[in-house]
């Protein structure tokens, strides 16, 4: 094992690896044990932005209690694996061109799978870069590792065919369909379309 040297902390080391990451947490049978590769990644700070509240698990419980916004931001593939019930999947690399899918008035709950996971992180910036309100952010630094570590269940991820779907801080189909019409106009609305001065 090589140990990883923390840049910036003098005399600490993060253990090193002997195999590839196991990056999602693993119950062991209905023992209570859960087994966490802690040592790949890197840390993430507990403040990503001005404005961008930090949540735990209590927090994350009440987001969906309420029919808020859970967003799994790590790839698909990570995410059909397993997730925490109820979160859709919003990959980190598509986060600023589905920007128009939230609700700017109500937050939503970003995860990944922990505090060394990057895609949670990427994903806020992204969003904060297109002008996403940091106010309509939370990010759930804990992720997957400390959902799991704490008995707290996963369920497969189910991709969506219809966006982000009915949370109440995600804008549906129509309201996005809405959204674009008073952007651009739609040719199905005659009232979007210009006049014709010719017509007249």
């Amino acid at each position: 094992m090589v140990p990883e040297p923390l840049s910036g902390v003098s005399g600490l080391e993060r253990v090193g690896r002997e195999r590839g990451p196991m990056r999602i947490p693993i119950v062991l049978g209905d023992s209570g044990l859960v087994v966490l590769d802690a040592n790949w990644g890197s840390i993430n700070p507990i403040e990503l932005a001005d404005g961008v509240r930090t949540v735990g698990e209590l927090e994350v419980i009440e987001q969906l209690d309420a029919g808020l916004a859970l967003i799994d931001s790590r790839p698909p593939e990570a995410f059909v694996a397993g997730t925490i019930p109820g979160a859709r999947n919003v990959p980190h690399s598509d986060a600023a061109k589905r920007a128009g899918e939230l609700d700017p008035d109500r937050p939503a709950v970003f995860f990944c799978n922990g505090p060394q996971c990057g895609a949670s992180p990427d994903a806020i910036q992204a969003l904060l870069a297109a002008g996403h309100p940091p106010a309509a952010i939370r990010y759930y630094r804990g992720g997957l590792h400390d959902w799991v570590s704490l008995g707290l269940p996963l369920e497969p991820g189910h991709p969506s065919t219809d966006g982000l779907g009915s949370y109440a801080g995600l804008k549906g189909e129509s309201e996005r369909a809405s959204d674009d019409t008073r952007e651009h106009g739609s040719a199905s609305d005659p009232a979007a379309e210009p006049e014709d001065p010719a017509s007249e």
